[in-house]
């Protein structure tokens, strides 16, 4: 459940979990008691990280940012508490929970790309963790494919042909510009 209060902290679910994620607060107080712990232990985190933050824009002397170890200290901070606040739910808790897991389902997805005279096709996007991974030839006619889960959401993509040259999907309209100079196809999986 810690999981779920975090990502509806941080804006990550979308307005149906968010729903159903507040439908369950508002039938276990158990749940409301710990997102609001959660809460206030983030708030109580940035105040200190902004309290740190405004003294050194005060003094230059001291750096502008917090130093790898306040970093390290805050996110251990919010593991501790995450254990701590561990509470054991009862079955019917549990299947709730899956009903929050179901709208987070993933799908199999199939990335077919013709390239005639290619000799090694790849792919990596957001849903690999920018990690190639390898398409494989589909006979001898040039087509090449992967199947590959993909969870719900938005994904960006690209194809590395020949381990020289990205290109994006061209298969899918929907297209961005990285930082790096090349185009990413964007993909969305509905549930």
């Amino acid at each position: 459940m810690d999981h779920y209060i975090s990502m509806y902290m941080d804006d990550e679910l979308s307005l149906d979990e968010k729903i159903l994620f507040v439908r369950l607060l508002s039938s276990d107080r158990n749940y409301a008691d710990d997102a609001l712990s959660m809460i206030e232990q983030e708030k109580s985190l940035y105040s200190v990280i902004n309290h740190e933050f405004e003294g050194a824009a005060a003094n230059p002397k001291k750096g502008g940012y917090l130093s790898k170890a306040g970093w390290a200290i805050a996110a251990s901070l919010i593991l501790f508490f995450s254990v701590l606040s561990g509470v054991n739910y009862h079955s019917e808790d549990k299947t709730q929970l899956q009903d929050i897991s179901d709208l987070n389902r993933s799908t199999t997805h199939r990335f077919v790309l013709y390239l005639q005279h290619s000799s090694q096709v790849e792919i990596l996007g957001s849903f690999t963790d920018w990690q190639k991974v390898p398409l494989h030839p589909t006979g001898t006619d040039g087509y090449w494919e992967v199947n590959l889960e993909l969870p719900k959401g938005e994904h960006r993509y690209t194809f590395i042909v020949d381990n020289e040259k990205l290109m994006p999907d061209p298969t899918i309209s929907a297209r961005e510009s990285d930082d790096f100079g090349s185009v990413n196809s964007i993909l969305v999986v509905e549930g």
